[in-house]
């Protein structure tokens, strides 16, 4: 443990010879009750065996309810002319709150009902900006904390363990995205801005994306031979296929999201490329939704109930409530991720779709309550001026688009936003937009580039 301590240590004073910027960040945890946890220094006398593999130190908190109600974090005193921007707080490798979510974030104050179980891993990830003189914006990391909640209620014969009255005040080096040495700048925030990408969602956009190339059997091959190699590398991952269709259940190791995602259509396939031009509709089963009934059988295949099971088992694998589900795909892949949105509703999952066509039918007057367009987010490219013709294509079939719609020009950064529920005919529109390929480097370039949050323009 000393040895460790001393490595840690060295570490620690690398960076900051390395890095000349610095600050405090004050973190306060508030129990439901109203009253501060205040951490406690453990090592000597917690079994060892208790501890959980948090990377540096380990932390009591001691608390009147396991409830964390409300968590302030700020820079006190803060560097000149950075101010706290994104904020995560993990539970147990598990994202609980951050400024993505539906929770207020406010000048650094979070409040939510946050369960801190004993023995939970803690990690607070967050990043500073400061405007420049030229009205650029420069992102920063802040050096991430990790730390242990080993044993809230420790118990001695005359009772609970009296708290010692401390508050967590750490040094944190701010360093630069991806770890270099030199900071960058980002280009200039749009004028007008509707919302934000956090770093958290583009990182699982291009998780998503991998997934996507994966199960492109034109390119890939069938996914059944890459099931062994790949269980290398997630907590868990199986693929089914049949003729027209192949699809993919995986979850993450490092953030226990779980990753739905859809194959796009084979150029090589004329019954598969059927399935798009189908002018028939039908109702998800036990939904008001009625949806074009192409993209309905490319999500309601012969594999489905596997396909289901392996889905509810993900989701429900998380010791500490649902894990997060995203759905995804390409082109006719998206399509069915909207269908598969309608027939998950109740696991609130997140659809991100590239070039999807339409997919839900809007001649009728059901509103599709279970397809919440608060959680879709759908990408479409443009390239030489040209639309993504597949996803902007004329509505010969009566059917909708839902979500956010978001516009990837040849410059990735700032994204610009066509509106809720857009179903607008864009012009001019272009068949070269659509390649998968394109839309997989430019979300990519998003998340190398380290510039976050990510404005989406109005």
């Amino acid at each position: 443990m000393r040895a460790l301590s001393t490595l840690l240590l060295l570490l620690r004073m690398a960076y900051t010879c390395a890095i000349s910027v610095h600050g405090l960040i004050d973190i306060v945890l508030i129990d439901a009750v109203g009253e501060i946890c205040h951490p406690v220094e453990i090592f000597a006398d917690v079994d060892t065996d208790e501890k959980q593999s948090c990377s540096v130190g380990s932390l009591c908190f001691r608390m009147h309810s396991e409830m964390i109600d409300t968590v302030l974090v700020e820079f006190e005193p803060a560097p000149v002319d950075w101010e706290l921007d994104e904020v995560r707080l993990e539970v147990n490798n598990k994202t609980v709150f951050g400024q993505d979510s539906d929770l207020r974030h406010k000048q650094g104050l979070l409040e939510a009902g946050v369960q801190l179980p004993c023995g939970s891993c803690l990690a607070l990830h967050a990043t500073a900006k400061k405007t420049l003189s030229d009205g650029t914006v420069q992102m920063a990391q802040v050096h991430p904390l990790e730390f242990n909640s080993v044993s809230c209620q420790q118990q001695t014969e005359s009772g609970p363990v009296k708290p010692q009255i401390l508050r967590r005040r750490a040094q944190f080096e701010i360093i630069p995205p991806m770890l270099q040495l030199e900071q960058q700048t980002c280009p200039s925030y749009p004028t007008r801005i509707d919302f934000n990408l956090t770093q958290e969602f583009i990182r699982d956009a291009v998780q998503a994306f991998e997934f996507i190339k994966l199960v492109f059997r034109e390119e890939m091959g069938p996914i059944e031979g890459m099931l062994d190699r790949q269980r290398q590398f997630y907590a868990s991952f199986n693929g089914w296929s049949d003729w027209n269709d192949q699809a993919l259940v995986a979850k993450t190791r490092d953030t226990n999201v779980c990753f739905a995602v859809f194959m796009a259509t084979e150029g090589n396939n004329l019954i598969d490329q059927f399935q798009n031009i189908i002018i028939l509709n039908e109702r998800v089963d036990g939904t008001d939704c009625v949806v074009r009934q192409g993209y309905s059988t490319a999500y309601f295949t012969p594999y489905y109930s596997e396909f289901r099971a392996e889905v509810d088992a993900c989701v429900r694998s998380c010791s500490d409530g649902l894990c997060p589900l995203i759905l995804a795909g390409h082109s006719q892949g998206g399509a069915a991720a909207v269908v598969a949105s309608v027939d998950l509703n109740v696991y609130r999952p997140t659809v991100i779709t590239f070039g999807a066509p339409r997919a839900i039918h809007d001649e009728y007057e059901d509103p599709c309550t279970e397809a919440n367009p608060q959680n879709h987010y759908r990408f479409i490219n443009v390239l030489n001026g040209e639309f993504d013709r597949v996803a902007t294509q004329a509505n010969f079939f009566r059917a909708k688009h839902v979500g956010h719609t978001l516009l990837l020009d040849g410059d990735d950064f700032p994204i610009a936003n066509l509106g809720f529920n857009d179903n607008e005919d864009r012009h001019p529109r272009g068949d070269d937009a659509h390649d998968q390929i394109l839309y997989g480097d430019r979300i990519k370039a998003m998340l190398d580039r380290g510039c976050f949050p990510v404005p989406v323009g109005r």
